[in-house]
């Protein structure tokens, strides 16, 4: 069962926040737009209610299921020290930004410092609901700027 606590509610917030920065950080200093940005937003002008709900909600579901929780519980299983636990955040998030941008540059930096974020709430928390709902929540937002 998921621990619904005030601090694990606050954990899923505050790495929605960090993302937020990050990304508004990101719009100042990175010219052009992602290669994943540009197939989404083209996937957005269609106004398939369908394609959005898999955007915004299951999407990052199966991401959050396969990026920290299978990756962790498969390689990261035992308790580690934290130097390991730290390497395993920074490879989890630099594959998570991979994924996200397959070209290397200052986006993919960008994509794999919020999954890194993720990545922190889920050790933290120890449960795929309040990672889950970081990323919803980022995705949800990108979605509703964007459609402005």
């Amino acid at each position: 069962m998921p621990r619904f606590t005030l601090k694990n509610w606050s954990l899923a917030f505050l790495g929605f926040l960090v993302i937020c920065i990050l990304q508004i950080l990101a719009g100042f200093l990175i010219k052009g737009e992602a290669t994943n940005q540009a197939n989404i937003a083209a996937h957005q002008q269609q106004l398939n209610p369908i394609i959005n709900i898999m955007l915004i909600a299951i999407g990052p579901l199966f991401e959050e299921i396969i990026f920290r929780g299978i990756f962790f519980n498969w390689f990261f299983s035992k308790p580690g020290k934290k130097s390991t636990l730290f390497i395993a955040v920074l490879i989890n998030g630099l594959i998570f930004g991979l994924l996200h941008e397959p070209q290397i540059d200052l986006y993919t930096i960008l994509y794999s410092l919020c999954g890194s974020v993720l990545a922190l709430v889920y050790l933290e928390t120890k449960d795929l609901t309040f990672s889950y709902v970081s990323h919803l929540g980022n995705n949800l937002a990108v979605f509703l700027i964007s459609s402005l």
